[in-house]
């Protein structure tokens, strides 16, 4: 219920705005409703609270891979969170490079799919790891073969069954990993513009040399309109346009193979060359 004033309390008031101690023009500045901007494009789906009880249960998943990855690497490993944030499933598939590395996971008995992103350079350390070789990548990037993909199924099984106890206090999981994709776009398991949760989990083998998740293959940093770039899954393109700051800035590129594409640069897998 609001305040009633008295009768004084009316007088006093009266008397200020004939006075002029008190500003009409000024009381109404302050009540004005303060509007902010949503994009319909970007719809927020996922809390602060949402994603750092998501943080919490991935620290535990990390502690887990930490403590049972190194019976089968025969390695000391390392691993993190490094962060999370919701992007759009469009600009995550737009980041990935070719090959890679997705396992299609049904997060039974939740609906819909998980992907777990496994980075080429990692898929290629851990096959020279399990083949007697001492977890060396390979500079120059390869298809997959046949062998090497049921190799990498044994270890992402491995990492998918670990998820059930990090989960366990929010809802009992039953994952199974349905297929790997070396081809994102073979991995549409959603539309490209619904907002997905994304983690980065990055890995440290005992040479102290870092395998990122989900990393850039050059600095894309003081990216310029009119730019040659080399993208890792769409070639040469040139960049049209360069927009906003920060985490938000994108580039608008044209590819001579794959048209017009937007891209978040803080995601963007390519490198500048002229």
């Amino acid at each position: 219920m609001s305040e009633v004033l008295s009768q004084s309390e009316i007088d006093d008031l009266l008397k200020a705005l004939s006075t002029g101690e008190l500003d009409v023009e000024e009381i109404k500045e302050n009540t004005e409703v303060q509007v902010k901007n949503y994009d319909f494009a970007r719809p927020a789906k996922f809390s602060k609270e949402h994603l750092r009880t998501l943080e919490i249960i991935f620290e535990h998943y990390g502690r887990l891979l930490y403590t049972n990855l190194p019976a089968y690497l025969r390695k000391n490993v390392q691993v993190d969170v490094r962060n999370s944030e919701a992007v759009v499933y469009s600009e995550f598939a737009n980041a990935l490079s070719n090959p890679v590395l997705l396992g299609i996971v049904d997060f039974a008995p939740l609906q819909g799919n998980m992907i777990l992103e496994l980075a080429p350079s990692l898929g290629y350390a851990i096959i020279d790891r399990l083949l007697g070789g001492t977890g060396e990548t390979l500079e120059k990037k390869r298809e997959f073969s046949e062998i090497e993909i049921t190799i990498i199924e044994r270890i992402i099984t491995i990492c998918i069954d670990l998820l059930i106890e990090p989960w366990k206090n929010v809802i009992q999981l039953e994952p199974r990993l349905e297929r790997i994709e070396t081809n994102s776009q073979f991995a549409q398991i959603i539309a490209p513009s619904v907002p997905r949760n994304l983690k980065k989990v990055r890995t440290i083998g005992s040479s102290g040399r870092t395998q990122a998740a989900s990393s850039s293959s050059a600095s894309v940093a003081g990216v310029q309109a009119g730019q040659m770039i080399e993208h890792e899954r769409f070639g040469l393109g040139e960049v049209i346009k360069v927009e906003g700051t920060g985490d938000n800035a994108k580039a608008t590129i044209h590819f001579k193979n794959a048209g017009d594409k937007q891209l978040l640069l803080r995601f963007a897998r390519f490198k500048v060359v002229e």
